[in-house]
């Protein structure tokens, strides 16, 4: 590969790239060492020990390794060894530096954030706090802006490596159909409107409609049920354990987001609620 290498000329030091043959050794010894043609350097962070095949050149100091030369060769050998890399080791300081450095390939990058993060993995956009919500709903780990270099998201731009939020979860305008309800939908809303009454104080409107998304949505006191999601099924015994955890679900979202603290304390006081109601006011719960 291509390296910095010093050259004298007319008795004067100065820089060229030239092609050199680099040997990546894995071996048992707890410290790794940046070798020049055989002769050892300097310790280095890497988990292997890497041998150059031409003079390596120093910084002003004259006793030690250029950074710049180490992070560019840090990014040449993961770009070789990324196969080799556990995902405990993908957080390490040397790798976190190759993933940084303009040599590191789309190859290397892809890996070792698979390695790092998983499958399910998306980079928060702030300006769309939703997304973000139901990205971390959805078992997605979720990536902001202060947990890697500017360099490091440079080069995950660059290879369209981790989509954002809003691209995988922003709520996007959907086209719905009405529903007529049946009788039993008319008591499953009815029990809706008496559950947000009762545990939370509050006038809510119900409808009923199909749309490709999402079983049921809250917003602006309107619960909508989503009829094509949920099958006519859902609401036959109109009073059950699913339609309640559904309408509970929903109704906490008056407080919060699913990652908000004031969602799940909606949830738990609902839930305390309506188990006194149960057993202070059954009545509450006959259909009409």
């Amino acid at each position: 590969t291509q390296l910095e290498t010093p050259v004298e000329k007319d008795r004067i030091l100065t820089k060229a790239y030239r092609n050199a043959t680099v040997d990546i050794l894995e071996t048992n010894n707890d410290e790794k060492f940046l070798f020049e043609m055989g002769i050892p350097v300097c310790k280095t962070e890497c988990k292997f020990d890497i041998n150059v095949g031409q003079k390596i050149p120093l910084s002003i100091d004259r006793d030690s390794v250029k950074r710049s030369y180490i992070s560019a060769l840090y990014a040449k050998a993961l770009n070789e060894v990324f196969d080799d890399i556990e995902e405990d080791e993908s957080s390490a300081v040397w790798i976190r530096e190759a993933m940084a450095n303009k040599h590191i390939n789309s190859d290397a990058v892809k890996e070792i954030v698979q390695k790092r993060y998983g499958d399910k993995v998306v980079v928060a956009n702030p300006f769309d706090p939703n997304s973000v919500d139901e990205a971390i709903a959805a078992g997605y780990k979720v990536i902001t802006g202060s947990e890697l270099s500017k360099e490091e998201w440079g080069n995950l731009k660059q290879y369209d490596t981790i989509r954002s939020s809003s691209e995988m979860f922003s709520r996007k305008t959907i086209t719905s159909t009405p529903v007529e309800p049946d009788k039993n939908m008319l008591e499953v809303a009815e029990l809706a409107k008496k559950i947000a009454k009762r545990c939370m104080g509050i006038s809510i409107k119900v409808s009923f409609s199909s749309w490709d998304g999402v079983s049921a949505q809250y917003g602006d006191r309107t619960l909508s049920f989503n009829v094509k999601a949920l099958g006519k099924t859902f609401f036959d015994p109109s009073l059950s354990r699913n339609a309640i955890d559904l309408i509970v679900h929903e109704l906490g979202h008056e407080k919060g987001q699913h990652t908000e603290t004031a969602y799940h304390e909606a949830l738990t006081e609902m839930t305390g609620k309506l188990v006194m109601i149960a057993l202070e006011d059954p009545k509450f719960f006959d259909r009409k």
